[in-house]
């Protein structure tokens, strides 16, 4: 083990931030912002309730949009053991059977703020976006005509 991982097991300095406590006690130990921190945890884990896997989660926040006479949900779930909430984008798309299938996209907490930033500058992109004519040889849809 390296220097600092045996000065952290005799006590010398917190186990978790690596305060130093000017003395050793033989054991490992915490500083009160740690101790406080770790109670803090432990209670808010006590609290939250954990829901078995087969029961359905309601979201914490939900949004339905409908751009165009499509149907979109975007919820944010609370994840099954009560930490690290996770956005659900889902869209209901027809089949050929003519029923629907649901399309989810799961982005997890920490992801958000990028996913943020990236609609933002494809939202600035769209803005700017002038399409050129299509040539006599291709359509809109990118299906050759004659």
């Amino acid at each position: 083990m390296g220097e600092i991982a045996d000065v952290m097991l005799d006590g010398s300095l917190c186990e978790t931030c690596g305060v130093d406590f000017g003395t050793s006690t033989g054991f490992p130990r915490r500083c009160c912002r740690c101790r406080n921190a770790a109670k803090k945890r432990e209670a808010t884990m006590s609290k939250q309730s954990v829901a078995p896997m087969n029961e359905r989660l309601k979201p914490l926040f939900s949004k339905t949009l409908r751009p165009g006479g499509k149907l979109f949900y975007l919820d944010v779930y609370p994840s099954r053991n009560g930490w690290n909430p996770y956005l659900s984008l889902c869209e209901n798309r027809k089949n050929k059977e003519g029923g629907l299938d649901r399309i989810r996209i799961f982005v997890n907490a920490e992801a958000v703020p990028e996913l943020r930033d990236a609609l933002d500058e494809i939202h600035e992109f769209l803005e700017n976006y002038t399409p050129s004519a299509p040539t006599t040889a291709e359509t809109l849809d990118g299906v050759a005509t004659e």
